[in-house]
């Protein structure tokens, strides 16, 4: 029966066009209620139905005044909530439950997407509901960066790139690489040519979704990477954060001109290049570092939660002042 488009799509029309209840429909149709359950939920699945909840006015006119504000295409704002009572993983839970929706809805059969690392990110990726797509014509989706150093999953670019790509019926490429590493000419090359579809990749791609870092002032990784020299060069120069491990601040990236290590990932060129950089991050450590990211191009997309946005206005107001 649930192969059956046109019971599938009768049984949809009832309920969500006419306002059947679906003991009502089940009389109609002749079947039992968990049957029109099941049916419904299969017309989900296959498209035939697709639910939209309109946000908020206030929520509208706060993406269009800080998106112009800012210099970026769109702000997705997820509501707020407090159901854990921990401020930074609520936030981190709204944002991946709205950033996972708008990957479903704007993710297509054919683009080449890219993915970074980090909390927020691998929350997002976690969400994702299955996705069919024409085997003919998968998604693509590839690392944007190499091995952040740590065992952490949510920093481990495979992880996240695997997940995607299985939620999406995806075609997937690694990038088994760390970020940061000291190479000669001969293993860059080798590097290159054991990555190639990456690499050729990195340079079509239609979506990058990243997260973005405030800078801690305390000397893990990367930091425990540079030398002294360097750290205190981002310091002087008044950084804000990073994207995908580079570093930035008001007025653009920071590159220490005495970092002795090759940075592994897609180039800074090719990440302009791309239609759609969607930024997923939140928290009030995180608003300087948005601000600054927004206002160098770095994203086009910011997919933030309710707290974060009145913080980020809060503070373009205090400036403006």
């Amino acid at each position: 029966m649930f192969d059956d488009i046109n019971t599938l799509y009768k049984i949809a029309s009832l309920y969500y066009e006419s306002g059947n209840t679906q003991d009502e429909i089940a009389r109609k149709v002749q079947m039992s209620r968990p049957m029109v359950s099941r049916a419904l939920d299969k017309a989900r699945s296959i498209g035939l139905v697709r639910i939209s909840v309109l946000p908020p006015k206030k929520f509208a006119n706060l993406s269009k005044q800080l998106s112009d504000a800012l210099g970026i295409k769109e702000i997705i704002i997820a509501p707020s909530s407090s159901l854990t009572g921990n401020d930074r993983l609520d936030r981190i839970n709204d944002i991946s439950d709205r950033a996972a929706s708008y990957l479903e809805a704007n993710i297509k059969g054919g683009m080449k997407v890219g993915f970074g690392c980090g909390n927020t990110v691998y929350s997002t990726v976690k969400k994702l509901r299955q996705t069919k797509f024409v085997e003919t014509d998968p998604p693509v989706f590839v690392p944007l960066m190499g091995s952040i150093g740590t065992q952490q999953a949510e920093y481990q670019e495979s992880v996240i790139v695997n997940h995607a790509a299985t939620m999406f019926n995806a075609k997937a490429y690694y990038y088994n690489v760390p970020v940061l590493q000291i190479y000669d000419m001969e293993t860059m090359e080798k590097i290159a040519s054991q990555h190639q579809d990456v690499i050729d990749t990195w340079s079509r791609l239609d979506m990058a979704v990243i997260g973005l870092g405030s800078f801690v002032n305390i000397k893990s990784y990367p930091m425990n990477r540079f030398s002294d020299e360097d750290y205190r060069y981002l310091i002087s120069n008044g950084v804000r954060g990073d994207i995908l491990g580079r570093f930035f601040n008001d007025h653009g990236y920071l590159a220490p001109m005495s970092l002795s290590s090759y940075y592994s990932g897609i180039k800074r060129e090719d990440l302009a290049n791309v239609s759609n950089i969607v930024c997923i991050c939140g928290g009030k450590e995180k608003v300087l570092p948005i601000i600054a990211a927004a206002h160098n191009k770095f994203f086009d997309t910011l997919i933030t939660d309710y707290k974060t946005i009145s913080e980020i206005k809060e503070t373009l107001e205090e400036e403006i002042k």
